[in-house]
């Protein structure tokens, strides 16, 4: 097999304490309580939406809340339940626990904007830049092109876990 060597400057386009590769359920969760904590976030999304399987795969559905007397999922699990509530309105048919998947888009959108997140839809982490054992820097790719992300935390929440194999 034949390879090439390739070489290019590449822009570090942000930097935050905390790297958050994926935005589905996990990736807000972490980002949301990232930033309640007072830490630059930044957050890369694949999909042209947060959400993940819930609204970029149109497959919404959330585990219970609760065990059917007590409600289990507080914090950032009753804040999204209750952001989803509000942006449904008191005449949205169906039950409280119905996930319309553009709503929970909005939601998404509007808690990760509230909370100061910083973050960028179809964008896909390709590799990482270490400085002997410890990450020091991400390589995205976008549509606006190849970057960099320097953070001194990284989380891998896209379910396959290139970031820690790399």
């Amino acid at each position: 097999m034949a390879s090439i060597s390739y070489q290019k400057e590449i822009p570090v386009r942000y930097q935050a304490e905390i790297f958050i590769a994926g935005g589905g359920p996990s990736g807000i969760a972490a980002a949301l309580a990232a930033a309640g904590q007072g830490r630059k976030v930044f957050l890369a999304e694949a999909q042209s939406c947060l959400g993940g399987l819930g609204t970029a795969g149109m497959v919404p559905g959330f585990v219970k809340f609760g065990d059917g007397e007590n409600f289990l999922a507080d914090g950032i699990g009753r804040l999204i339940l209750d952001s989803l509530s509000h942006e449904k309105g008191p005449d949205y048919p169906g039950s409280i626990f119905s996930i319309p998947a553009e709503l929970l888009k909005r939601v998404y959108d509007r808690l990760l904007l509230q909370a100061g997140v910083k973050f960028t839809f179809q964008t896909q982490v390709i590799d990482v830049i270490r400085c002997g054992e410890v990450i020091d820097m991400v390589l995205c790719q976008a549509k606006s092109g190849f970057f960099a992300v320097k953070a001194a935390q990284f989380i891998d929440c896209t379910g396959d876990g290139d970031i820690a194999v790399w």
